[in-house]
């Protein structure tokens, strides 16, 4: 099994979702801007574990296994499952 990774500066979310597999679970791991009451902004992480329901058993199993300690290991303020690249918005 080979990783995939590429890295999109300034992506759109949209774009994000379109780009999406039918058939291949992805982990996204997203940047999104919040801006405190203070006026400061802030750059939480977000990570975004995809899974489609049509995958194979044992991709989803492997996928699965690893989503909690690649979560743990880039710390991230908020975990996301979809299903269908439909469910990725900017909310």
């Amino acid at each position: 099994m080979t990783g995939r990774h590429r890295r999109a500066d300034n992506a759109d979310v949209a774009d994000i979702a379109a780009s999406l597999p039918e058939s291949v679970p992805r982990y996204i791991i997203l940047s999104y801007k919040v801006q405190r009451d203070d006026g400061r902004l802030n750059y939480p992480l977000a990570f975004v574990y995809y899974i489609p329901p049509q995958i194979k058993p044992d991709l989803a199993m492997l996928y699965s296994s690893t989503k909690h300690e690649l979560g743990v290991r880039i710390n991230v303020t908020k975990t996301i499952e979809i299903q269908s690249p439909d469910q990725l918005t900017d909310e």
